[in-house]
């Protein structure tokens, strides 16, 4: 039988990336990304564009079921062990923590969640049952998926304190029912080393997602933006923390990641290698750093003690 030079190509390739070093691979696509600043036209992508396909390998789709609609979000797989496989999803706690019940809460309602929070610790929001979350990994095309997308299940679902009244720890995980092997369709993405917070000041970062176009409809191919970081220290916004979160602006009106991106990654490219630094939680209409369409996402290096717990609990 013979097979596509290109299907050759990239089975080569895997090979020698999975067993040169014995270790897992991680923030390496087979399917090099588009990353505008590099290529001479980032000052005329303003709202982002389609990404090129199984070039964020990392990238899931997470669908989950909320009394009677779905909830769409997006997710990572995150590579945390010297294996090319992984079963565990990063995405954001208001994805899978059911928010439609948040209301303005009273004064009592605060008193009493400060009482409880001494006793019982974390106290979180009603999350979804994991027969209602499904993952989808490997995929480009959500409405038309094709043969290297999978469907995966999803056994228990960790997440920060989001409730109400506190909704600072907007990070979840996700154990899938089975761990996935890497191929180069599916790889996951490599964690923070622990001795930088925040990107290298030169590292393009990308977002990505099949959140809200400029249409207002929701997007079935995965689309990507490239995001300048903005300095912690200069952001004015009552809601930023700088310890937690990283912010970063568009470059035009509806630059941002939009309604149904959360959860996504914030992707830098550090050493030739993509590095998950952060989770797209919300964003700002203005007034951060003096500029309008602003993106939040939770800091993954101030939560990597968390996930680590988090991910032996889950494990054991």
């Amino acid at each position: 039988m013979l097979y596509p030079k290109s299907t050759l190509s990239a089975a080569f390739y895997l090979v020698c990336l999975l067993i040169k070093t014995g270790e897992g691979t991680c923030g390496k696509p087979f399917f090099k990304p588009i990353i505008p600043s590099t290529e001479g036209n980032g000052n005329r992508i303003l709202y982002g564009v389609e990404a090129r396909k199984h070039s964020h390998p990392w990238q899931v789709f997470i669908s989950i079921r909320v009394d009677d609609y779905r909830k769409r979000c997006g997710g990572s797989l995150i590579h945390w062990k010297d294996e090319n496989a992984s079963g565990l999803v990063l995405t954001a706690a208001h994805c899978v923590i059911d928010t439609t019940y948040f209301t303005e809460p009273t004064v009592w309602e605060q008193i009493a969640y400060f009482f409880s929070s001494l006793f019982k610790g974390t106290i979180n929001g009603p999350v979804a049952n994991t027969s209602d979350v499904h993952v989808y990994l490997g995929a480009h095309n959500i409405k038309t998926l094709d043969p290297s997308a999978i469907r995966v299940g999803v056994i228990a679902i960790a997440t920060g304190e989001f409730n109400k009244i506190n909704q600072v720890d907007d990070f979840a995980l996700l154990k899938l029912e089975r761990e996935i092997a890497y191929n180069e369709f599916i790889q996951g993405i490599c964690l923070p080393d622990g001795k930088h917070d925040m990107p290298p000041a030169e590292s393009p970062c990308l977002v990505t997602g099949w959140g809200l176009k400029e249409d207002e409809k929701p997007s079935s191919i995965l689309q990507q933006l490239e995001v300048p970081i903005v300095d912690g220290q200069h952001v004015n916004e009552p809601l930023f923390d700088k310890n937690r979160m990283i912010c970063s602006h568009g470059k035009a009106k509806g630059a941002v990641p939009t309604n149904g991106d959360s959860g996504g990654p914030l992707a830098c490219l550090k050493n030739d290698t993509f590095v998950i630094y952060g989770v797209v939680s919300f964003s700002i209409v203005e007034d951060c750093s003096g500029r309008t369409n602003m993106t939040i996402f939770m800091k993954l290096s101030h939560y990597m003690k968390w996930i680590r717990e988090t991910i032996a609990r889950l494990e054991s």
